[in-house]
């Protein structure tokens, strides 16, 4: 006896009892591919989906007249150049729903263009230069790393601006130069207003037509920190592996309660008991570690805490009827729910990026819900969607809860499998 025939006699003990043991190994060998391929597919090539990702943008500007006569009409050439250019996926609405839809979430931001962007990109020409802005609404409730894309695609936003402004000054310039010359042929002064002269005139007009366009960002519910704004993800991973690791040691049933004349429910809610009590205090662990040692500092400490404990709660209820109604299978299906989740639930970047799967997968998932209950919870943002997050959540409790109730009713009825499981050892 050697240890290459102990192996070859436990894999002769799956593939040769019952089926449920040759797909429980099965099961096993595809674990990493699963796991792999799926965040794999998921995180493929986000930044070239960014075009799916909505962002209001809003134009507010008013069109000027320019010294030669003509018109810049600034904010809609810039308007058409970035829908043109497609890099993220522009929607043009007013400031009233964009500021609305960066609240509750149908856009991950917004770029205001103000009023007064084209007099400012004309004001070099008048010897009186200031620098036009543009304004990004942000909020980290929308999710952390879609909000840094911003920066990402703010170089394309100021270029499309410098062409803007530089056609118009070289317009204006133009025009200037041949009304100049037409008067000086006619005998005429020149046409066109008073050029910089002194050295600080001839700076802010080179710093004007060098650099006529600053982007400022607002952000509603700041997460500052990197490690604060992926801690809704993270800590929603935390509490349903819990639920996987607790029914390796907690029997999610007990044999005995299923055999006397206990009520259904008794039993029931006996097994899920047993898991909850050490599931809250994992969870109120892992806050504390969050808090004290890392410095998570949510911005409504009891909403945070009551997400958390409801989170636990969903997420245990799920996973033990999973193992009440499965057995060990029940395991690999929890195991393989977490992978769906965490490629579908948008913990990192918008889902609108995924593919079309996971988009499906998105608005029915459990975490998808938790992680933005979090969100909101922790940096701040619409309390209108953190009730929505609550009731999901809620519903997914009662549902498994429902589910568990009528797993432990069938299993009061014995069969050869609850006597000897497959998969036992």
């Amino acid at each position: 006896m050697n240890a290459f025939r102990l192996a070859l006699q436990e894999w002769r003990r799956l593939t040769r009892g019952p089926r449920i043991r040759v797909l429980a190994l099965i099961s096993i060998v595809l674990v990493p591919s699963l796991y792999g391929a799926l965040y794999l597919w998921s995180n493929w090539d986000p930044y070239g989906k960014l075009h799916k990702v909505p962002i209001a943008l809003v134009d507010e500007d008013r069109p000027v007249t320019l010294p030669d006569g003509s018109t810049l009409a600034a904010g809609r050439r810039l308007t058409q150049e970035l829908i043109r250019r497609g890099t993220v996926g522009w929607r043009q609405v007013s400031a009233a729903r964009a500021h609305a839809g960066v609240g509750d979430g149908d856009y991950a931001f917004g770029l205001t263009i103000p009023a007064d962007f084209s007099a400012k990109l004309a004001s070099p020409l008048s010897g009186k230069p200031r620098q036009a802005t543009l304004v990004f609404d942000l909020n980290d409730a929308n999710g952390f790393i879609i909000n840094k894309l911003s920066q990402s695609i703010e170089s394309g936003i100021v270029a499309a601006a410098d062409s803007v402004a530089f056609s118009s000054y070289t317009k204006a310039a133009l025009t200037r130069q041949a009304k100049d010359r037409q008067a000086a042929a006619q005998g005429r002064p020149p046409s066109g207003g008073p050029l910089p002269s002194s050295p600080a005139q001839i700076d802010a007009f080179a710093k004007a037509v060098g650099r006529p366009l600053a982007v400022r960002s607002v952000n509603r519910h700041p997460a500052k920190l990197y490690g604060r704004g992926l801690a809704p993800f993270l800590l929603s991973i935390g509490l349903w592996v819990f639920g996987i690791a607790a029914f390796e040691v907690l029997r999610p049933l007990d044999a005995y309660g299923l055999t006397t004349r206990a009520r259904t429910a008794t039993v029931a809610f006996g097994g899920l008991i047993a898991a909850l009590v050490p599931a809250l205090i994992g969870a109120g662990l892992l806050y504390l570690i969050a808090q004290f040692g890392l410095g998570l500092d949510a911005v409504d400490l009891g909403g945070a805490l009551g997400v958390m404990a409801l989170g636990t709660v969903c997420f245990t209820a799920i996973t033990h009827v999973l193992r009440a109604a499965f057995g060990t299978p029940g395991a690999l299906a929890a195991l393989a729910l977490l992978m769906i989740q965490l490629t579908s639930c948008g913990g990192l970047y918008p889902v609108q990026t995924t593919p079309a799967p996971f988009r499906a997968a998105h608005v029915v998932i459990p975490m998808t819900y938790l992680v933005d209950a979090l969100r909101i919870t922790l940096t701040g943002g619409d309390t209108g969607r953190l009730w929505r997050d609550v009731g999901v959540l809620a519903g997914w409790t009662a549902f498994a809860v429902a589910a568990l109730l009528l797993t432990a009713a069938v299993r009061r009825r014995w069969t050869m499998y609850h006597l000897r499981p497959a998969l036992s050892d």
